[in-house]
């Protein structure tokens, strides 16, 4: 088995539909190429999908988790049922588009790579209505430093991420070893933990494949705040790193830089919902992170001491609604 395309669902039977309407037609007739659901105990109808997808494609394997494991442990199972050479993420609700299978097939067979990553653009509703494409060009790029491809744009969401399997499972052992999977709920997952460490503990290079071949759905509402999930507790990972000396000052610039981009709007979305003792702790890893970045000390974090007060936090959320309400008029006007 050349590729294991593996999809961690949980209560999307209605997105995971129209996954697997995009993916089955690529794949139905190919003897190397497997797709893996890994159900989080879900009480929809997705398993009457997938039966209904299993009945014209012999090359789908399904797994219902007896509980829910939360997102890092659906996605431990993804690693540990695929059986291809090559593990592919894909979420539930995003869509793999016409000839990416093949692609990677192509790419695999054609030298070996610790970690390859596909490009992507964002729609709302209409998988063919793009609604962003500004990430990276389409353009294929080596990495013979593997870790760097971790540095370079539109690598972040793990719909896309595609493992050497071996060297993953090898990675993901290490670090089930040391801790439990459920310590990366707050990471939502743990997929990329395992990019990060299994890009620098290989020698061999990892890929981007350019051309768009993933279209990633941009979600109505999310299940988590900007401020602690994308500035904090992502950004935690890396600092880890560093820390233990695996990546360099560049690396982690890097990470500042996508951090303090967002920061602002974070602060000003997520902040007004902070009780005092939220607050402080916000602060405190914020400021350890980020104090020596002018941006951070001079934009960042008058907007942050501003938000403890009563009249900026109604100031702050008549700024997100009116945001919000342009956004969702905007996406109306947009499909």
């Amino acid at each position: 088995m050349q590729l294991s395309i593996c999809i961690p669902t949980y209560n999307r039977a209605r997105f995971l539909k129209e996954c697997l309407e995009s993916l089955v037609p690529q794949v139905k007739d190919k003897d190397n190429v497997e797709i893996v659901i890994c159900d989080n105990n879900s009480s929809d109808n997705t398993k009457d999908v997938v039966e209904g997808f299993q009945k014209i494609c012999k090359n789908i394997r399904y797994f219902k988790n007896p509980q829910n494991l939360g997102y890092s442990g659906n996605q431990v199972q993804c690693f540990y049922r695929a059986k291809g050479k090559y593990m592919s993420l894909l979420c539930d609700h995003d869509i793999s588009l016409e000839g990416a299978a093949k692609r990677i097939l192509e790419v695999t067979a054609y030298n070996e790579y610790v970690f390859i990553a596909l490009n992507y653009y964002a729609f709302l509703r209409n998988k063919n209505k793009v609604f962003k494409s500004n990430f990276a060009p389409e353009k294929d790029v080596v990495f013979r430093r593997a870790y760097d491809i971790l540095n370079y744009p539109s690598v972040g969401h793990f719909s896309g991420f595609i493992f050497n399997l071996s060297q993953a499972l090898k990675t993901l052992d290490e670090i089930l070893s040391k801790r439990n999977f459920w310590e990366f709920e707050k990471h939502r997952g743990i997929v990329v933990e395992v990019a990060a460490r299994v890009t620098l503990n290989s020698d061999l290079p990892a890929y981007f494949i350019g051309k768009r071949l993933l279209a990633t759905r941009i979600p109505e509402k999310t299940d988590y705040d900007s401020l602690r999930h994308l500035c904090i507790d992502s950004y935690e990972l890396f600092w880890r790193l560093y820390k233990e000396g695996l990546i360099n000052d560049k690396d982690l610039e890097y990470r500042k830089k996508l951090v303090l981009d967002i920061l602002p709007r974070a602060i000003i979305s997520n902040s007004p919902q902070l009780n005092s003792a939220q607050w402080k702790e916000i602060y405190l890893r914020l400021n350890e992170f980020f104090a020596d970045k002018a941006r951070f000390r001079f934009i960042c974090k008058p907007l942050l001491l501003a938000g403890r007060f009563y009249i900026f936090k109604i100031v702050f959320r008549l700024i997100r609604d009116s945001v919000r309400f342009i956004r969702r008029l905007w996406q109306k006007l947009h499909q």
